[in-house]
């Protein structure tokens, strides 16, 4: 049978079963299969990236592609997990996705995010200028409701200049943000400041 083993029929099967490649099955306890190899894995229809499989990765499971080119989208129910990390929990409930934002409108010149975490955790640096007080961000994924996005100034905080950054608005797929002094008036950003945001679905 090359590299398959029947179960059915009659006559049993006698544990561990040795395959050809270096993968051993064993019948490890009362209802528990144990499998052992190199990278051990469960592949299911195929080999190629058409396919899905779950392979042992130290303590931890691992669902990639099959021919283990990338990681593979494991849904359990209404949630999804996927790129081995949780990238759409209730994706438009939630609000995790993998792709960072982009800059819409607003900031100064040649703003950019970086130093993200898809769109959870991200940097924003608003650019050079020194003029701009507000700027709208993308955030890829569109939600049930809207965006809630919490706002620190590191250059601020850091230089203890009294601004902050807030949120002033949001839609189901954006945020605008704007930088206000003590006292809630918008002013405007120095340039090259950089703004931490966390965003979830609200």
């Amino acid at each position: 049978m090359g590299n398959s083993v029947y179960l059915g029929g009659g006559g049993g099967v006698t544990f561990p079963i040795a395959f050809p490649n270096g993968t051993t099955l064993t019948d490890s306890a009362s209802g528990k299969l144990l499998i052992t190899g190199t990278v051990p894995a469960v592949q299911f229809g195929g080999t190629t990236n058409a396919f899905p499989e779950l392979a042992g990765a130290g303590n931890g499971l691992l669902a990639n592609y099959a021919d283990g080119t990338s990681f593979c989208a494991v849904e359990l129910g209404p949630l999804q997990f996927g790129r081995g990390a949780l990238t759409g929990a209730l994706n438009n409930q939630m609000g995790w996705f993998d792709a960072y934002p982009t800059i819409t409108s607003g900031f100064g010149t040649s703003p950019s995010i970086t130093n993200g975490n898809g769109t959870f955790s991200f940097i924003v640096n608003v650019g050079t200028g020194g003029t701009a007080t507000s700027g709208v961000i993308s955030m890829v994924g569109s939600v049930l409701n809207f965006w809630v996005a919490f706002c620190l100034d590191i250059t601020a905080a850091a230089g203890h200049t009294g601004l902050r950054t807030v949120m002033t608005s949001a839609t189901t797929n954006s945020i605008t943000i704007e930088s206000q002094n003590s006292s809630g008036v918008a002013t405007a950003w120095p340039a090259g400041s950089l703004v931490r945001i966390i965003a979830l679905a609200g």
